[in-house]
């Protein structure tokens, strides 16, 4: 039976631990102030959360020689391990779950939605009604540059959430997708390919890791290069979220989170896509337009979209001013110092950890990639990366706001409550309100990598019955590499 060293804490009698050469007696330090020194009172977020004492960091110590051989799993689930350190750190945060979970003043669970999509099982869905846009005046008017573009472009809805949806998008090498607009807040994120993207007049190259935020009613136009095809996901999401969810807690309610195998550990540079991408601007588009032909069905549309635009007022700009086009190479990862100064829901719970948490940021790594701030306060969605060394555990937690995992790595083993899963690249894993999950990689030199989302529930749902428009011709893409159907988009 493998065996864990836990930070020396005061134990008198001997206890039999296993370990690789058999089962031996140790005597456990003892520590001048015992466990009381270690007690953490709350790692709360409510108003009226006692503050955190100061805890004696010296008299922690976690070893970090383990490997993966030498860990007995079930030490994450041991909530009562008398040998844990921050074994009361947990228990408070239990308690606070408890209490959260019952107090009327908080936010109430939402409605249940089905934990697992696994998009490598979905086929892929009708352009027509992905992007409902006037398909009997295109199909009338330009009926072989519509089948082109049908062949040269995939798309599949792969999470349908009444307050989000995720889309997976691809397009073969060298393939346009014509300028178009629709009323949702949005952004893309290109997960595989280069390509360019045009959005309101403005051009940049993009690559793995570009976010380009979207406006409602923005105009954009997707181009891929000619390297491979370019593969993005497209997320959209109901704003005005009941913002009582962001401010709710967090917690982290398993065992031993300071228990991680050294194969777990990552490089402080460690890059998310194994390279590093950028993006910039571009002066001449490689998808211009030079003689739009059937220019009338298209200067109507224009004409619509302006008007819809117009319609919407104040909402056409819901968020901040934010760039349109970034790459996560232009954020470093989070750091202990600089998670405890972060703002998104969970690191206000998290500040007081201490040495739990410098082991935490030795084999995990996270950055924030998009915020959509509201303009008088708060935000209706945060979208973050997130990546854990081979074989380390992310114990059991919880939230009262909703997230979804989209896995970029694969496989590893995810638990929605006592349910396990072995996930692959593709899949989405929602969390609702006090979900229990936790997660952990399973191969040997994989780590796992996911993009996390998080958002303000029971929003405005109705943009997503706003209407579609394209505004400039289809393209002639005889030339394309079609996608065919062994094109994966993982």
């Amino acid at each position: 039976m493998p065996w864990t060293s836990h930070a020396l804490i005061e134990y008198k009698p001997c206890v039999p631990v296993k370990t690789k050469l058999g089962c031996m007696m140790i005597q456990w330090k003892t520590l001048i102030s015992g466990l009381s020194s270690l007690v953490l009172v709350a790692c709360g977020t409510s108003d009226n959360a006692t503050p955190n004492p100061t805890r004696d960091e010296t008299s922690i110590v976690i070893d970090r020689t383990l490997s993966v051989a030498d860990i007995d799993p079930t030490v994450y689930t041991r909530t009562d391990d008398p040998s844990d350190p921050f074994g009361d750190v947990y228990a408070s945060f239990r308690t606070r779950r408890a209490a959260d979970m019952v107090d009327p003043s908080r936010p109430p669970p939402i409605d249940p939605f089905p934990a697992a999509h696994r998009t490598q099982d979905m086929s892929w869905g009708d352009l027509e009604t992905i992007f409902p846009f006037d398909w009997a005046v295109l199909n009338a008017d330009m009926p072989e540059r519509v089948e082109q573009l049908k062949r040269v472009t995939r798309a599949r809805v792969g999470l349908d959430h009444p307050d989000l949806k995720i889309t997976q998008l691809m397009l073969g090498a060298g393939a346009v997708f014509p300028m178009h607009a629709e009323g949702a807040p949005g952004f893309y994120h290109v997960v595989g390919g280069t390509g360019e993207i045009s959005v309101e007049g403005k051009t940049q190259t993009v690559a793995p890791g570009t976010t380009i935020r979207l406006n409602p009613y923005d105009q954009r136009q997707i181009y891929a290069s000619a390297d491979g095809p370019l593969k993005i996901l497209w997320f959209r999401w109901a704003p005005d979220g009941d913002q009582r969810f962001i401010t709710g807690g967090y917690y982290l309610t398993g065992a031993n989170q300071h228990i991680q195998p050294i194969e777990a550990e990552l490089e402080s540079d460690v890059a998310f896509w194994g390279e590093t991408f950028t993006t910039s601007p571009v002066a001449t588009p490689s998808a211009a337009i030079s003689n739009p032909d059937g220019s009338a069905i298209f200067a109507a549309q224009s004409v619509a979209l302006e008007l819809a635009k117009n319609s919407l007022g104040a909402d056409l700009r819901p968020y901040a001013e934010a760039s349109v086009f970034s790459n996560e190479s232009e954020t470093n990862w989070l750091d202990r110092e600089t998670l405890e100064r972060a703002n998104f829901f969970w690191a206000k719970d998290i500040k007081n950890l201490g040495e739990l948490l410098t082991r935490w940021s030795e084999v995990m790594r996270y950055k924030a990639l998009y915020q959509a701030k509201r303009q008088e306060a708060g935000w209706d969605f945060n979208m973050s990366q997130m990546m854990w060394g081979p074989h380390a555990r992310y114990v059991e937690h919880s939230h009262s706001i909703p997230e979804f995992y989209y896995m970029m790595s694969g496989p590893v083993e995810h638990w929605i409550e006592d349910e396990k899963h072995t996930a692959m690249p593709g899949d989405i894993f929602i969390t609702s309100s006090y979900v229990n999950h936790q997660s952990q990689g399973i191969t040997d030199g994989v780590p796992f990598r996911n993009i996390s989302g998080s958002w303000a529930p029971n929003g405005d749902r109705s943009v997503f019955t706003r209407p579609f428009f394209i505004v400039e011709p289809l393209l002639e893409q005889s030339d394309v590499i079609e996608l065919g159907s062994e094109v994966g988009f993982h």
